[in-house]
């Protein structure tokens, strides 16, 4: 993130260019030409007084306090104030490399604003968002500004703090579509399993234990065993050891990584064990499934 200074940038960053997270009030006049701009970031935007429009390519939208926008990289589009004064807005800039795959919590962020950049248009862009989910976000970007402003001790720390919430109040308000919820579960299935599973799809190349896993689900070893047998057919283990053959596989054909190194890019440390693995998994060694396939 920026110093607390660039909290209150111009109205348009440098050549539209910010891998920062960039938060501001925001006073529009009524323009009676507009020319419509992008972003490699993504914008949220926050109608706090006087109405005033947005303008997509689709069209013009009449805005309402207490309305929230967003406008994915690469949309165009412009704000443009009211004709009976100064529109007050939030603006806010949003880098998606704010948040990191690898990390639990950051990646609800990024499918949450993967289904913002999915759907958002089907809105005219604008999030369905209750009364009290308005005031939510609306709070949460307020307090983004003060944190910039004050730039007390791991501000930044705080700021990303409140863009969590920020996601996480969109992602559960009540006047979602209830597809874009959807979307963001995995269908009939306990929730605390998709996030586990999630989780060894990005971690698989590190040491992962089961109880590791009931840890993040606040459950019992052998609850979480019969929960996760329930929902996947299968034990956590083997889950685990199906990515990492998958992996192990499309590393071993298109790369020239040795199988040492291939075998501790998919979290084995002992390089007998993964022959052991592989070949019960394929029926075949690793050397063997290399050679076989470049031969193909």
């Amino acid at each position: 993130m920026p110093n607390k200074n660039s909290f209150y940038p111009n109205p348009h960053i440098p050549e539209n260019q910010t891998r920062d997270v960039v938060c501001w009030k925001h006073a529009m006049l009524h323009r009676d030409h507009c020319d419509m701009h992008t972003h490699p970031f993504g914008e949220f935007f926050y109608c706090l007084a006087e109405g005033g429009t947005q303008i997509i390519e689709s069209g013009e939208i009449e805005m309402a306090v207490g309305d929230v926008y967003y406008f994915p990289p690469g949309q165009l589009h412009i704000g443009n104030g009211s004709h009976n004064g100064k529109t007050q807005a939030i603006v806010l800039y949003l880098p998606v490399s704010l948040f990191s795959a690898l990390n639990s919590g950051d990646d609800d962020a990024l499918r949450i604003l993967q289904i913002l950049d999915e759907h958002i248009t089907e809105t005219d862009n604008r999030i369905p968002l209750s009364a009290a989910g308005s005031r939510k976000v609306r709070s949460a970007m307020l307090t983004v500004i003060a944190e910039g402003m004050q730039g007390q001790p791991a501000y930044r720390c705080a700021a990303k703090t409140q863009l969590q919430q920020m996601l996480l109040t969109i992602i559960r308000d009540r006047h979602l579509p209830k597809d874009w919820v959807h979307q963001f579960m995995v269908p009939d299935r306990d929730q605390r399993m998709t996030e586990v599973c999630r989780y060894m799809q990005n971690h698989y190349m590190h040491p992962i234990a089961v109880t590791q896993l009931a840890s993040m689900c606040f459950l019992g070893l052998s609850q979480f065993h019969a929960i996760f047998k329930h929902e996947l057919g299968c034990t956590a283990v083997q889950y685990l050891t199906g990515i990492r053959m998958h992996h192990a596989r499309q590393m071993l054909v298109q790369t020239q990584h040795s199988i040492a190194q291939v075998a501790q890019r998919c979290g084995y440390d002992c390089l007998g064990h993964f022959y052991d693995v592989f070949k019960s998994q394929y029926g075949l060694t690793p050397r063997q499934v290399r050679l076989s396939e470049q031969a193909d």
